[in-house]
């Protein structure tokens, strides 16, 4: 039975890692999770085992210390390079943080360890020394679009490590790219795309006929408040929209905090009748403002490939998206949905302008065909045999 280390630093993690965890147990790949405890789960599957990290100072050193003596007994030579690596006696609190993290996972003899963030090699390097098994990274968005262009110590990182990585996963052929300069060899990087819960596509059947709205325009976007949503755009685009008598009222459902800028916009392009901003909500209640909306938004200056963006999609929700990182592989213009520029606030416009345009068939079809790109190339039993497929190929190289 292949043996994989999945590390996604916060347990449970997010959506579509779960999906990879739960769809390999039920392979009968044996998961070894580690991360930081975000709330207790029970994935009720044998093939899973959690090791939770230690928070609080006093745990780690109690941690460190059982841990320590478990490996002693199972194995002194991995005990001995542990201690050789991360052992400082001049900085005993980061010495005993990264003992209490690394001495469980070197208890149990794993196959493939799968970094999920890019980022965490970061403050998780000294794994590169001290494990036998391959190591694969997952690019997924942020951690490789633009966060090495302002973190030096994130590009130092990448480059220093990429070349010590055995495999890399990507979730779009876009964000491979974007990986190829600092350091990962394109030969070793695999693109594989995320997946819908298949319990999602179950329970929200798709409706072939969906009438067209005749009077107000319902736009909604998804996602945290940050600049890279591009939200500021989505805005000056409704005003040219309303400026020119187009009724239409636009959501905006996002968490996070900084919102000033965005309730400043919106007061000074007077568009406080048009616009709703709600500060998150339950994902049930979130799918269902999707649904009932005539288009869904997607403004966005940077993504790997977004979820949401395929939930809408199979969703039957008209979608109108930026092309930004590899959403030109999810939406081909006009076929199933509409595509723009990036900071482009007339091709946003435009592109409203189009849906409004277009008959009820025309609108259809292009539903009908996103959502028949959903179940074609976003499912989860596609990509859990693409994952075991690069396991086992990374584990012959």
């Amino acid at each position: 039975m292949l043996k994989v280390a999945i590390f996604s630093h916060e347990i449970p993690s997010t959506t579509f890692v779960e999906n990879l965890i739960k769809g390999l147990a039920e392979n009968n790949i044996e998961i070894y999770l580690y991360g930081f405890k975000r709330k207790d789960i029970d994935y009720k599957n044998k093939n899973i085992k959690i090791i939770y990290f230690k928070n609080k100072p006093f745990s780690r050193v109690i941690h460190a210390f059982v841990s320590s003596f478990k490996l002693l007994i199972k194995d002194p030579k991995k005990l001995k390079k542990l201690y050789a690596t991360c052992f400082d006696v001049r900085d005993l609190s980061n010495s005993f943080y990264k003992i209490s993290n690394y001495a469980p996972i070197l208890l149990n003899s794993i196959d493939i360890f799968h970094y999920q963030w890019g980022a965490d090699i970061l403050h998780f390097k000294e794994l590169y020394t001290i494990l036998d098994s391959k190591i694969i990274l997952s690019f997924r968005g942020a951690h490789i679009n633009y966060a090495p262009l302002f973190r030096k110590d994130l590009r130092d990182s990448y480059k220093e490590f990429f070349p010590k990585t055995n495999a890399f996963h990507a979730v779009s052929n876009a964000i491979a790219i974007e990986s190829i300069q600092y350091g990962a060899d394109k030969n070793k990087i695999t693109t594989i795309y995320t997946s819908i819960d298949p319990l999602f596509l179950a329970e929200n059947k798709f409706e072939f006929e969906k009438p067209k709205a005749k009077n107000t325009i319902n736009i909604v976007s998804v996602g945290r408040f940050h600049w890279k949503k591009g939200y500021n755009y989505a805005l000056d685009a409704i005003a040219l929209l309303v400026n020119k008598n187009i009724q239409i009222k636009y959501t905006i459902i996002a968490q996070g905090n900084d919102i000033e800028e965005l309730l400043f916009q919106i007061h000074q392009l007077k568009l406080n009748n048009y616009v709703e901003i709600i500060k998150g909500l339950p994902h049930n209640e979130v799918v269902q403002k999707i649904k009932n909306a005539d288009i869904f938004l997607l403004p966005s200056l940077e993504e790997g490939i977004a979820n949401v963006v395929i939930e809408a999609m199979s969703l039957g929700t008209f979608v109108v998206t930026t092309d930004c990182g590899g959403m030109a592989e999810v939406i081909v213009n006009e076929m199933n949905g509409i595509i723009v520029p990036i900071r482009d606030i007339h091709a946003i416009e435009k592109a409203i302008l189009r849906y409004i345009e277009l008959d009820e068939n025309s609108i259809n079809h292009m539903r009908k065909n996103a959502r028949e790109l959903v179940e074609q190339k976003f499912t989860r039993d596609r990509m859990i045999k693409e994952f075991i497929s690069f396991y086992e190929k990374t584990m012959s190289e």
